[in-house]
């Protein structure tokens, strides 16, 4: 998680998506998940990007 973001005041919003690979800050805009007896779990992830 980058806290300058944090620090600076930059974001409003309380959850951040961390790509090692990606230079922009990307903010979480929605997500949700599900978990089901013998199958697989799985999260979708709706993001921002400035």
């Amino acid at each position: 998680m980058d806290t300058s973001s944090i620090i600076t005041g930059t974001t409003l919003n309380r959850y951040q998506l961390d790509i090692p690979s990606c230079t922009a800050s990307l903010d979480v805009e929605e997500f949700s998940g599900a978990e089901k007896l013998s199958e697989l779990y799985y999260y979708t992830i709706t993001f921002t990007s400035a």
